[in-house]
């Protein structure tokens, strides 16, 4: 399976996928940005996802073991293709990034993503689940760097521009750990 943005002249090559509406059910229902998602069979499923989910000057998607994450605006979606049901996740301030275990080379394999946004990071479980959430980890950028021996360690930034600060917290359950 494979996601990606849709922009520009290339809605033109999705407008005959399958199409699913992501957001709140309240607010803005105006699509804001689209995902495309070709499935493992081949089939394509087009996501819009509704401009009631914010906006922000990041936005990623990944699909791992059949489910595929979007972050955008304020929130992080989680989107499982074949029963076309999802989970909308908000986040404290904006989406900021998403992280694979593949991608933190991760010594663990017991997550499927790390998600970070202005303040906080979110753990997500093989299949789709939020695990935890750490708050308080910066002001304006959470970004993990690698996960090794059950702890994660990154950055956030409490003072802008160049204000980052590492922090760890444990890979099972998100609680910061003073070293």
């Amino acid at each position: 399976m494979q996601a990606v943005y849709i922009s520009g002249d290339e809605l033109i090559d999705w407008c005959d996928a399958d199409a699913l509406l992501v957001g709140l059910p309240q607010g803005d229902a105006s699509v804001s940005a689209r995902v495309g998602v070709v499935l493992d069979g081949g089939g394509r499923l087009r996501i819009d996802l509704q401009a009631s989910a914010g906006r922000s000057c990041f936005h990623e998607v990944r699909c791992v073991n059949g489910i595929v994450y979007i972050g955008f605006g304020e929130y992080v979606f989680v989107l499982w293709p074949d029963s076309r049901e999802f989970d909308a996740h908000p986040l404290w301030g904006y989406f900021g990034h998403l992280c694979t275990a593949a991608e933190l080379e991760a010594s663990e394999q017991s997550f499927a993503v790390l998600v970070g946004s202005a303040s906080e990071l979110l753990c997500f479980s093989r299949d789709g689940i939020l695990q935890w959430r750490a708050s308080n980890l910066g002001i304006d950028g959470v970004i993990p760097y690698s996960v090794q021996e059950g702890v994660v360690t990154g950055a956030g930034e409490w003072d802008p521009p160049d204000g980052w600060e590492q922090f760890k917290v444990s890979l099972s359950t998100g609680d910061k750990i003073v070293s």
